[in-house]
């Protein structure tokens, strides 16, 4: 054994030490041994190349997640001449195929942020509009059910419901007698019994309150494992017992959805859709007009007959469009005056409305 110094360029160095060590019959030694490992010169490519670990590590736990495999090299030389990316030949250095890689993980993590964040907020927007559905389309059954429940145990008692419609003057103090409140919401299903036992022990009792499970599973949107979920109910009187609920919802990460949120935004999808309904009937009318009294004079060699039907044309497709709008504005101040204003506004003492219901006209006719 022979001991030898060698005096390399420092751009050439890397390719050297890598031939030298294939070779398998040189052993170096440390010229600075009393330097630590974070003072040697190659401290900064040791850190980099632990953070392009990491990046990778984070992109085998997303092809874990979905189930993608990967496809292994046999050895360093031949994944970098497979990666058209990375410039590593004869001409470059190991230092610009490593500024390659580096520069190619960062873009493609940067990506892959970007991709488990949209991931992310769509499927939080998904599962907030399908608890939403739930609780539209279920908490309108319970309530019904409990209601019908409530009128058949008070008819068996001799009590009479509609007291208030026969006696006008005391319709006011049963309204005020009778309100409720409500909050209405998602809990998990893990943590339905705890919720209930909370809220019954905050509020000593003192509200009603009532669950129906959703028969799909909603995946989380951050571990993206499916949970089963339930909706829930609750009628109140106190708005002491309402900060306590909406405090024990935060406590058990259960989603509220208040009855007015729900109403504004159907309101608002059916202004929408309102308006895109009459701006289509606008353009297909538009177009019916053009081709029934344009096209048919349009080849007429006479400018008289041009003119009377671009008149006829005009004339008609204003006509309809203004008493289109005009119906419209009559129908929109209609529903205001009667949907929010009577409703919010507006005491008299009248006669309650029923909604027509088959087991009532039954109950007329047998009686």
């Amino acid at each position: 054994m022979e001991y030898v110094s060698l005096i390399i360029h420092e751009d050439a160095a890397h390719d050297c030490i890598t031939m030298l060590g294939d070779l398998g019959v040189v052993e170096f030694t440390d010229l600075n041994p009393e330097l630590t490992p974070f003072q040697r010169r190659y401290a900064s490519y040791i850190q980099r190349c632990n953070e392009m670990d990491r990046k990778l590590r984070c992109f085998m736990v997303e092809m874990t997640k979905f189930k993608i495999s990967a496809k292994s090299a046999d050895n360093v030389d031949s994944f970098l001449a497979g990666s058209p990316d990375v410039c590593h030949s004869s001409q470059d250095t190991t230092v610009r195929a490593l500024n390659s890689i580096e520069r190619i993980l960062e873009d493609k993590e940067q990506e892959l942020l970007q991709l488990n964040s949209m991931h992310e907020k769509l499927t939080r927007e998904y599962n907030e509009r399908k608890e939403l559905q739930e609780i539209i389309s279920r908490i309108g059954g319970l309530v019904e059910t409990e209601l019908s429940d409530a009128m058949r145990v008070s008819s068996r008692m001799g009590s009479s419901i509609t007291t208030s419609v026969d006696s006008p003057m005391d319709a006011s103090e049963s309204d005020l007698a009778i309100r409720f409140k409500n909050i209405t919401g998602v809990v998990p299903a893990d943590e339905r019994l705890n919720f209930e036992r909370m809220v019954f022990r905050a509020t000593r009792g003192n509200c009603f309150m009532r669950f129906s499970a959703i028969d799909e599973l909603l995946a989380d949107p951050g571990t993206g494992v499916a949970v089963e979920k339930h909706a829930f109910v609750i009628f109140f009187q106190s708005q002491f017992i309402e900060t306590k609920l909406r405090k024990i919802c935060d406590a058990f990460h259960a989603r509220i959805d208040t009855i007015e949120f729900v109403l504004n935004m159907v309101s608002n999808t059916a202004s929408y859709l309102r308006l895109w309904a009459l701006s289509l009937a606008h353009s297909e009318l538009s177009t019916v007009f053009f081709e029934k009294a344009m096209l048919s004079t349009i080849n007429m060699d006479s400018f008289v007959a041009i003119f009377i039907g671009f008149a006829i044309f005009a004339g008609t497709t204003f006509g309809v469009i203004l008493c289109m709008d005009v119906l419209e504005c009559f129908l929109h101040a209609l529903r205001l005056h009667w949907v929010e204003f009577q409703g919010k506004f507006y005491k008299a003492d009248g006669i309650a409305f029923n909604p027509l219901r088959l087991k009532d006209l039954r109950s007329s006719m047998d009686s």
